[in-house]
């Protein structure tokens, strides 16, 4: 009779762990879906360019900070803003917002906007100094 009892008792228990393990696979399957959903779509992205606006950020920021140290502050402004239009205009990065937007996976919450924005109330050397 005790067991029985027991066994009552603990059905709803049993039962919501099964659920949440359920729920869990669910998701992890969803993400999964989602992440082939990018895969798919950043195919469509050429990866060659890609790394290359890689490489010219990489000279970007060590432009900017040569500049800073230099202080020519207004120079590195003047040179990230000129580099956020052609950020801003680039078809290749366009498409890449389009399809990490398109997918709402917890780790990418954050809407990536279609324009890359600066903040010019500040120098972007006040803010390097800031950061560092």
């Amino acid at each position: 009779m005790k067991k029985i009892i027991f066994l009552i008792l603990m059905f709803p228990t049993i039962v919501f762990a099964n659920m949440q393990h359920q729920l869990q696979q669910l998701q992890q399957m969803q993400q999964m879906m989602q992440m082939a959903q990018l895969a798919s779509c950043m195919k469509e992205v050429d990866q060659i360019v890609l790394k290359k606006l890689i490489k010219k950020g990489n000279l970007l920021k060590q432009k900017i900070n040569s500049l800073c140290n230099a202080e020519k502050d207004y120079k590195a402004q003047k040179e990230l803003i000129n580099s956020a239009n052609d950020i801003n205009n680039n078809q290749h990065l366009r498409k890449m917002r389009i399809c990490v937007n398109k997918i709402k996976l917890p780790m990418m919450q954050q809407k990536i906007t279609d324009k890359f924005q600066i903040d010019t109330s500040q120098n972007i050397c006040d803010l390097i100094v800031t950061q560092e």
